[in-house]
């Protein structure tokens, strides 16, 4: 614990950054996610911790359901929204919403049905049948 004090030290000190303690949010993972005790003055979470648009768990059904579903639920809402608008083939391609989820598609483990479903709302917005979708997914 002391090494990471000091290399919180050490980065201000480069920096010029601190740790607002009154706002920073910790959470023990792994084998140490049923410690009790509570250092540096952190919030301790016992759920998830939110960090650079990531919401860490020890939980992979919180993780899953607050990085990938919420933004899937999110993105459907938003291409229904478009959809009312009547955009043109093109409109909607240059749309799509893909942004709404690379990030965390790059930088955490995919639940096993996440391509499907995300085929499934890209396809809807796009082609406006069940068939593009059958397409899209057999090949």
């Amino acid at each position: 614990m002391g090494v990471f004090l000091d290399l919180l030290e050490e980065f201000e000190w480069c920096s010029g950054l601190k740790i607002n303690h009154s706002k920073a949010e910790a959470l023990w993972l792994g084998k140490w996610k049923n410690r009790e005790d509570t250092p540096f003055n952190f919030k301790w979470r016992k759920d998830s911790v939110f960090a650079l648009g990531i919401h860490f768990s020890n939980s992979e059904k919180v993780s899953d359901k607050l990085n990938i579903y919420e933004k899937l639920d999110v993105l459907e809402k938003i291409l229904n929204n478009w959809k009312r608008r009547k955009p043109t083939l093109l409109g909607k391609i240059k749309y799509v919403g893909l942004s709404k989820l690379i990030y965390n598609a790059s930088v955490l483990p995919l639940p096993k049905n996440f391509c499907d479903q995300a085929a499934y709302l890209f396809s809807h917005f796009i082609c406006d049948s069940l068939l593009c979708f059958e397409f899209v997914t057999q090949t």
